[in-house]
C-alpha cells in the first residue's frame, strides 16, 4: 500500500509535465480537475494506509488515475494531426506563476459568447505584456479537447 502513494504523486507530477507541454485552451477547468483528482487520491490512499495493508482494485485504480490524465493529456497533443488556427488577439492581463502554476496571459476571446481566456503559457516565449497584440495558435486536440500550439507576439 506505501508504494502506491509514490506511483501516484509521481504520475501528478507527470500530468503536470503534459499540461505544461500541451496547455488546454480550458487549463482552469483542467488544473481543477487535477487538484480535485489529488484531493480524492491523496485521502482515498491515506485512508487505505490506516484501515488495512491490503492493496484493492479500488486503490490500484486511484494511484493509476493520474498516469491515465497524463497520457490522456500528452496523447492529445503530441498524436494531434490537426492543423494549428491562428488567432489574432489582444493581452488584457499577465499572471505570475509558480513551481507547480506556469505563467498566464488572460486575452480577448476569439471565441463566440466569451469575453476573455486564461491561457497558460510556461514555455512560449517571449511572454507578453498587457496591451500587446499577439497570436495564439490552437490545434483541435486528438480527443477534442482543444490545446495551444503557439504564441507570439504580432505587430
Amino acid at each position: 500500500m506505501k508504494t502506491l502513494t509514490p506511483i501516484s504523486l509521481f504520475g501528478f507530477l507527470a500530468a503536470n509535465f503534459a499540461l505544461r507541454r500541451y496547455p488546454p485552451v480550458e487549463m482552469g477547468t483542467m488544473m481543477i480537475l487535477l487538484a480535485a483528482a489529488l484531493i480524492m487520491g491523496v485521502l482515498s490512499l491515506r485512508e487505505g494506509l490506516r484501515k488495512d495493508r491490503s492493496i484493492t482494485a479500488a486503490y490500484l485504480v486511484v494511484s493509476l488515475l493520474p498516469w491515465i490524465m497524463a497520457g490522456s493529456f500528452f496523447a492529445n497533443g503530441a498524436l494531434d494531426p490537426s492543423q494549428e488556427i491562428r488567432h489574432q488577439t489582444v493581452v488584457v492581463e499577465r499572471t505570475y506563476g509558480s513551481r507547480w502554476v506556469p505563467d498566464g496571459l488572460v486575452v480577448r476571446s476569439w471565441r463566440f459568447g466569451r469575453t476573455k481566456e486564461s491561457l497558460y503559457v510556461g514555455h512560449f516565449e517571449p511572454f507578453p505584456h498587457a496591451g500587446d497584440y499577439v497570436t495564439v495558435g490552437v490545434k483541435s486536440g486528438t480527443f477534442g479537447v482543444p490545446w495551444v500550439s503557439s504564441i507570439a507576439r504580432s505587430r
